[in-house]
């Protein structure tokens, strides 16, 4: 997966930028112990890395699923939260979508529509409405396992149909920031300030 499509995913850094972004490569090797003055001296222990200094260790279950795969540190996580806009958008959308009413979620929809495949230079298809109706049905059916546990602590859904019926409500680590919720293979935008007015912006497709 490229790097541009993973920070779309996950809105900020991955796992091969951390430094950049600030945070400590995961995985970086502790500090060597130091050797003992003499055989009757203890060796000195090894200094925790930052991230386990930094307290995200002790992240939930929950949490750590969702650092385990996007790359945010655990705090990052506990401070995301849906806002109210953004809960009544997933309400409104998720009934349209399970409700076969495909008028109602081209009405929430941007157009044209992105479908973008898991690499950088795959070529990126733009649905028009005509099209995004026939396709419809086939970006429902997407498995959001393909892209791996982004963030939506559920691995059990085989479909973006299956997650959307799994939750009534959003979960806090989709809503990446004011104005944007990434969950499975959807990502929204909001075309404005209100968070109510959210749309289903783009798609990512195995095989686009």
């Amino acid at each position: 997966m490229g790097l541009g499509t993973l920070r779309r995913l996950t809105g900020a850094c991955t796992l091969v930028t951390m430094i950049g972004c600030g945070d400590a490569p995961r995985g970086a090797p502790a500090t060597p112990a130091t050797p003992a003055a003499n055989a009757t001296n203890a060796a000195t222990p090894a200094t925790p890395s930052m991230a386990t200094s930094r307290g995200d260790s002790a992240a939930s279950p929950a949490a750590a699923a969702v650092v385990a795969e996007s790359g945010y540190g655990a705090r990052e996580v506990a401070r995301r939260r849906c806002t109210e806009g953004q809960r009544i958008f997933w309400a409104a959308f998720r009934a349209a979508a399970l409700g076969d009413s495909v008028d109602a979620v081209v009405a929430r929809t941007h157009f044209p529509f992105a479908v973008r495949g898991m690499l950088d230079d795959d070529p990126v298809r733009r649905l028009d409405r005509a099209r995004f109706r026939r396709e419809w049905p086939a970006l429902l059916a997407a498995d959001p396992r393909t892209l791996g546990d982004t963030g939506t602590g559920d691995t059990a859904a085989t479909s973006m149909r299956a997650l959307l019926a799994r939750h009534a409500e959003p979960r806090d680590p989709w809503c990446t920031a004011p104005g944007q919720m990434n969950v499975g293979t959807f990502v929204f935008l909001a075309d404005g300030d209100d968070d109510t007015r959210l749309r289903l912006h783009e798609a990512v497709a195995a095989d686009p």
